[in-house]
């Protein structure tokens, strides 16, 4: 079994070093044709989570910690707790985001954390190792207050 010369063993390595390196090859910034993707935002690299979805995710977990079971993506409890984190997390105290920052459908803001719930419960996203973490903290912080809540129950 040949194994092919160490010059195009390393060429070959430099070249996936080269293409991993060129932002504009990621499909999370351009289509297959090469063209760069349309639309708002920041474009993301694969396996980043935004702070919103990080934050969905965050209630999320504690949800099922808690209650048992994940809440729904359209449930506007966990949505008005997602919001409440995010304002005491990235707002000095007493600002209030400006009405353009948040987008959401109709007159209800909290429908806004609908689609950050629905990514960071997406289990095809790669997120699993961000969750089981949240879920560490979880019970070591149950464990230190004492609360009652058994995380072998609620896992």
């Amino acid at each position: 079994m040949s194994r092919g010369s160490p010059k195009s063993s390393s060429a070959n390595r430099l070249s996936q070093i080269n293409q991993d390196s060129e932002p504009w090859l990621s499909p999370a910034l351009s289509a297959k044709s090469g063209k760069t993707r349309a639309g708002r935002g920041l474009a993301m690299a694969p396996g980043v989570i935004s702070p919103q979805i990080y934050c969905a995710m965050m209630i999320a977990e504690a949800w099922k910690f808690v209650r048992g079971a994940y809440p729904s993506a359209r449930n506007l409890e966990a949505a008005e707790a997602a919001e409440a984190l995010w304002r005491l997390s990235v707002l000095p105290a007493g600002d209030q985001l400006p009405r353009t920052e948040r987008q959401s459908w109709g007159t209800e803001t909290r429908n806004a954390w609908r689609r950050h719930f629905q990514t960071a419960m997406n289990d095809q996203l790669g997120f699993e190792e961000d969750r089981l973490e949240l879920r560490r903290h979880l019970k070591l912080a149950s464990r230190l207050a004492g609360t009652g809540i058994d995380p072998e129950v609620n896992r």
